[in-house]
Parts: C-alpha cells; sequence; structure tokens
C-alpha cells in the first residue's frame, strides 16, 4: 500500500539516475551536512543497480529507438496553472501516451518495472501534498524529473539546489550558457526519453507536459517542427499563493541544499517573469507555430467543450473516438474539491508590483 503523508524516506528521485548523471549533477555543488545521508544512500542505490543500466542501455533502449510517435503536443504554462487537470484529462484519449510517473524517478530501468515498479508504489504517497492530487505510478507526468536522471543539464535541478536557479535557468532553459557538445546531449537524451516512454505505451500521440518548456519554445520547435502547443494560464494571484503552498512543501522533501521560505518566494516570483518575459518574446519570433491559447477558469467550467475545440483548431485527430473516455475522467473529478485561498493585502500586492503586468495582459482580478 502507498504511503498515505508525503514523506520520502532519506533518498533522492535521483537514485534511477545512472551513475555520470548523478556525479554531473552534483559537481562543485555544496551538501548541506543534514544531507550527507541522503546522498550516501543515494549513491548506493545507484551503484547497486548498475547492472540494471547496462541492460536497458545494450537491450530495451536499441529497440525503443525504432519507436516514435506520430504526434507530440506539448502542454505548457506556469506551475499551478491547471496544467495537471489538462495534461491528465487529454491522456484519457484511446491514441495517447505519455511519460509515467514510474518513469520519471526510473527513466533508466524501463525493462526491469517488474522489480522498481512494486517499490516506487510502496514508497510513494497516494496524493500531491499542497493540492490533494491522486498520484499513481502509471499516471501521466511531466518529464523534467525523468530527464534529470537521465542529463545533467536540466533545469529540474534547482529542485536541489534552489541557490543555483539563476544559473540553472540560463543553462539549461534559455541555453544561453550550455556548450553546443552539452546541448547536442540534452536533445539525444531527450529524444531517448520520448523514445522509452513510446516504447512503454506505443500510441500514436505523445502528451507531453512541462512548465520548464514555456520558456523552451524556440528549441522545442526547432527541433520537432511538427508539434502542436497548449498554453493554459490562470489568475496570478491564484498561481502566486499556491506555488508558495507547493514549493514550500515540495523543496524540502527533495534538496540537498536548505532555502528559507522567503527565498523560495523571490525565486517564485522572479521565475514567472523570467519565463513569461520568453515565453511571449518567443512566440513572437514563431508566428507560424502550431498554438493554442486557453485560460483556466473559462477551461474550468466548460472542460469538454474546450476540449473539443481544440482538438479541432489543432487538429488533434478523431475527438469522437475519445469522447467517452474524456467524459468519463471529468465524472469523476466533479468530487475534487481544490485548495480555498485568502488573499491577503500584502500578498496581492506583491503581485501587483511584480506580475500587474500579466494581470492585465490577461485581464484578471482579486480571487
Amino acid at each position: 500500500m502507498a504511503r498515505k503523508e508525503f514523506k520520502l524516506p532519506p533518498v533522492s528521485p535521483l537514485m534511477g539516475s545512472t551513475q555520470s548523471v548523478w556525479r554531473d549533477t552534483l559537481a562543485g555543488l555544496p551538501i548541506d551536512a543534514q544531507f550527507n545521508t541522503k546522498k550516501r544512500i543515494t549513491n548506493g542505490i545507484i551503484n547497486v543497480t548498475s547492472p540494471f543500466r547496462s541492460y536497458e542501455r545494450n537491450n530495451i533502449l536499441k529497440k525503443a529507438r525504432k519507436s516514435w510517435p506520430k504526434q507530440l503536443i506539448f502542454i505548457v504554462g506556469h506551475w499551478r496553472s491547471g496544467t495537471t487537470f489538462l495534461h491528465n484529462l487529454m491522456s484519457q484519449a484511446e491514441d495517447a501516451t505519455y511519460v509515467t510517473t514510474y518513469q520519471t524517478v526510473f527513466p533508466n530501468f524501463m525493462g526491469s518495472q517488474w522489480l522498481f515498479r512494486p517499490v516506487m508504489k510502496w514508497v510513494m504517497p497516494n496524493r500531491r501534498p499542497a493540492d490533494n492530487v491522486k498520484l499513481n505510478v502509471d499516471f501521466p507526468q511531466e518529464e523534467e524529473f525523468a530527464l534529470s536522471a537521465m542529463n545533467p543539464h536540466t533545469y529540474y535541478r534547482f529542485m536541489y539546489f534552489p541557490k543555483y536557479y539563476d544559473r540553472f535557468y540560463r543553462e539549461s532553459v534559455t541555453f544561453e550558457t550550455m556548450s553546443e557538445t552539452d546541448k547536442a546531449q540534452f536533445t539525444r537524451d531527450y529524444c531517448d526519453l520520448v523514445h522509452m516512454a513510446h516504447w512503454n505505451r506505443p500510441r500514436d500521440t505523445m502528451i507531453i507536459k512541462n512548465p520548464v518548456h514555456t520558456a523552451r519554445m524556440p528549441y522545442l520547435a526547432k527541433e520537432f517542427p511538427d508539434a502542436k502547443f497548449i498554453h493554459i494560464h490562470r489568475n496570478p494571484y491564484t498561481v502566486f499563493r499556491s506555488s508558495l503552498k507547493f514549493f514550500t512543501k515540495l523543496l524540502p522533501t527533495l534538496w540537498f541544499e536548505a532555502v528559507s521560505d522567503e527565498f523560495i518566494q523571490e525565486m517564485i516570483l522572479d521565475i514567472y517573469v523570467r519565463m513569461y518575459k520568453d515565453y511571449y518574446n518567443s512566440i513572437e519570433q514563431l508566428p507560424d507555430l502550431n498554438l493554442y491559447e486557453l485560460k483556466f477558469e473559462e477551461f474550468e467550467q466548460d472542460p469538454f467543450g474546450h476540449l473539443k475545440d481544440m482538438y479541432s483548431s489543432l487538429d488533434l485527430g478523431d475527438f469522437n473516438a475519445s469522447s467517452a473516455k474524456f467524459q468519463d475522467y471529468l465524472d469523476l473529478k466533479k468530487s475534487y474539491k481544490k485548495n480555498v485561498y485568502a488573499f491577503p493585502e500584502n500578498l496581492v500586492e506583491v503581485v501587483d508590483e511584480r506580475w500587474g503586468e500579466y494581470v492585465d495582459k490577461w485581464g484578471y482580478n482579486v480571487p
């Protein structure tokens, strides 16, 4: 039975990474003394499981590289903007494939799920800590965590070392400081991730959800020119309040270097502005992008209708073939209760000052 509370054992999700990725991810970065046990246990697991990775590389990956979806759909938008709801809904489609939650932790052990999947199922909590969303090893999940176990140049390193979020952003999101050699390896690893997800669940349409991709549009458009994009945005006041709760609960379970709640707040405020500045600069430079813009509050009121329009606008396939599955999922979600937040004056002032441009751009008010 999965654990009820979001309390991980002293081991990092990087336990599913390769030895070289683990070494390079930590290289030169400080680790607080209280996390040395986590480091030692994670390192031990990576060493012990090395034979399984060799089997994967020499057997499973070769087969998987022959497998590729016919269609890539990227869901982008800042954390806490409704990307998970949209991702889960679209993944109900008959022809949908995706990166599973299992794959996000064990991307290098897809051929050894018989061993590692039950362990992960036992360790993993039933629900996410910040919003009570159900978790399951087979559910769709964003792939940046999986990529972190395959490549040392991914943005979710900031989850482990928050103080370096600026450095990681310039290197792994906008690629300003990443070498061409490392960028080429990043692309190869990303493609292998898609190959493995499709091999694991061979369907025509890959649904990918990743908030980081909001600022990676030029890279994605270049590498996957036929891809289609859905951007979902939500009231910035709600996003800020929800992000504070989400990251202040999540980061302490992952990091190797602790930071204060005040630091987390400033990080959230800064990343949001960077992300959307880069997003809007990108779409101005990419006028032919297959992009669908979606307002979460409108989508929430009529998800079925908006999804149908999305299928038509982006030519995603036969909506009717999966409409019953979409409706079944929406019926199950009717009992879900969202968090209700208070919006004190100081919070409103911070959002107005730092994110006011997007409050006005999207036509929002204080909830």
